[in-house]
């Protein structure tokens, strides 16, 4: 009986604690991001909860999770500061969420595919690099911001490495000895010796580490006050004393500003960038994937359309699809959506319902989490790989990492993918045509495509040619042929006879066959 339930049921004694999980670790990122905007903190929340309960089942990706992102924050503080008031900047959230579902119909979100891999694979790395390093802080106790920086400068004037430095003149014992148990744990955890156990396999590790998180103080307290964490550094979630505070605490977008141009300008604006990151991380997100299924990504740009126009109409800041977020959720063995769902439903519910038991879990905990999960995506043997590949890998791969970690993800990415193209014509140019001698005589053989990025090269390559030389141009094996290129060979014939260079032409339409 239980083999013919949906897939998503069959799976949910592993997708229900990956769900608890992420939800977990979605909670502060939810408000940091709400914070670092300069929205109101539930605003985070709200988007937190349609994209888990909606976007979720519409999205074509298994084990990816959405949510307000942090590459949004700059745009998102400049909408509101420009706009003059919240209800504003709703209505231009919900025009941008309508232009993603248009942009997904037109079919844009093709784009996806010319990124190269390697410089997915660096903005992973990167991502592993920023998770270890921004949770350091929050590790050691010392960070008391919402763990929403994600970019180098961060909003409260420090920088990535700045943080980390004063953190470590900082430390809180509890903080770190509860983070130094709760690694070594989820190392342990996953190793072939503990797996054999029963019990470490049905429970995940970052679920039992969150629970020794909330029982830590009531330990330590009848054992060394020392070791106790400070409120401060623990979950601060507003307090609801009635279900209808929430309710209460709900925005609406005015209308009235749809017509005008400064909405439009910023709709497009946030349309725009939440569909680029959305596109970037979802590829990101189907290289962590262990089956390697594809998301479709005009799919995905309507799913996040529909979330962004629905968490519009109800308070919520932009979404986009998330990689810390979805590589935490693939890392705590997720294998459905329905873990998505679930940390949708808890988002609604514990945010509700839970607020003194969730403000319980100390920083440190979630902190000790994203660490291993960073260190999953960051391993030596990837850069071993992509090193071995050779410089045309490597270089993109090195360069995307080493920008996003000292800018921001859709900077970095960009930056990659400039390099990456360099590349990829450079690796054109090589392709495109061999030139071979023997003593004075020549063959030009054109291959496949020759087009106007082959001109330059191409002319360089026919000038190096010795004076008194027999060349043969032979295009047979060539699909199509430029006219600049076609421009370039003509060029070189007409000055053959000048420096007593006799050209054979063989199949290059459009041109004679031989010249003397």
């Amino acid at each position: 009986m239980w083999r013919h339930r949906p897939k998503s049921l069959r799976s949910l004694r592993e997708d229900l604690p990956a769900g608890i999980v992420t939800f977990l670790i979605a909670l502060p990122l939810c408000l940091g991001i709400a914070h670092a905007s300069g929205a109101p903190l539930e605003s985070g929340i709200i988007t937190g909860m349609v994209a888990g309960l909606l976007v979720t089942w519409l999205s074509g990706g298994e084990r990816g999770i959405s949510g307000p992102a942090a590459g949004l924050t700059v745009i998102v503080a400049q909408s509101l500061d420009q706009m003059g008031s919240y209800p504003a900047f709703l209505s231009a959230v919900v025009l941008a969420g309508l232009l993603q579902i248009i942009f997904g119909i037109l079919k844009i979100g093709a784009i996806s595919a010319f990124v190269p891999a390697a410089v997915i694979k660096g903005m992973l790395a990167a991502v592993g690099v920023i998770l270890i390093l921004k949770q350091i802080p929050h590790a050691l106790g010392y960070d008391l911001d919402y763990e929403g920086d994600e970019t180098f400068s961060q909003l409260d004037a420090h920088t990535t490495l700045s943080e980390l430095r004063y953190s470590l003149e900082a430390i809180s014992p509890g903080a770190l000895l509860l983070s130094i148990c709760a690694i070594t744990l989820l190392i342990a955890w996953k190793t072939k010796r503990a797996q054999q156990w029963t019990f470490f396999r049905v429970i995940p590790g970052p679920l039992f580490v969150v629970a020794l998180g909330v029982l830590w103080n009531q330990g330590w307290q009848h054992l060394d006050h020392r070791f106790l964490i400070a409120e401060e550094h623990r979950v601060d979630l507003p307090f609801l004393r009635e279900p209808k505070d929430f309710y209460q605490q709900l925005a609406f977008p005015d209308f009235d500003y749809w017509t005008q141009g400064i909405t439009l300008q910023w709709a497009f604006m946030l349309a725009a960038m939440a569909s680029l990151e959305t596109l970037i991380n979802i590829e990101a997100v189907d290289k962590l994937d262990p089956r390697r299924l594809t998301t479709s990504s005009n799919r995905e740009l309507i799913a996040q359309g529909v979330g962004n126009l629905m968490t519009g109409l109800i308070g919520g800041i932009p979404m986009t699809s998330l990689v810390i977020r979805s590589a935490a959720n693939i890392n705590a063995g997720a294998k459905t959506r329905m873990a998505s769902f679930i940390h949708g439903v808890l988002l609604l519910i514990c945010v509700i319902f839970m607020t003194p038991l969730l403000n319980q879990i100390p920083l440190a905990s979630l902190a000790s989490i994203l660490i291993v999960t960073g260190a999953t995506l960051c391993q030596l043997n990837l850069f071993k790989e992509l090193y071995r590949r050779g410089s045309s890998q490597w270089i993109p791969f090195i360069v995307t990492l080493l920008a996003v970690l000292f800018t921001d993800l859709l900077t970095g990415v960009l930056v990659g993918m400039l390099l990456g193209f360099y590349f990829v014509v450079q690796n054109n140019f090589r392709t495109a045509f061999t030139l071979t001698q023997r003593g004075s005589h020549y063959l030009l053989r054109l291959q496949k495509n020759a087009t106007f990025l082959d001109k330059a090269p191409l002319r360089e390559a026919l000038q190096s040619i010795e004076p008194r030389s027999y060349v043969i141009i032979d295009g047979t094996r060539a699909q199509f042929i430029d006219a600049d290129i076609k421009e370039t060979i003509d060029d070189f014939v007409t000055s053959g006879p000048y420096r007593s260079i006799k050209v054979e032409l063989k199949e290059v339409p459009g041109m004679d066959a031989l010249f003397p």
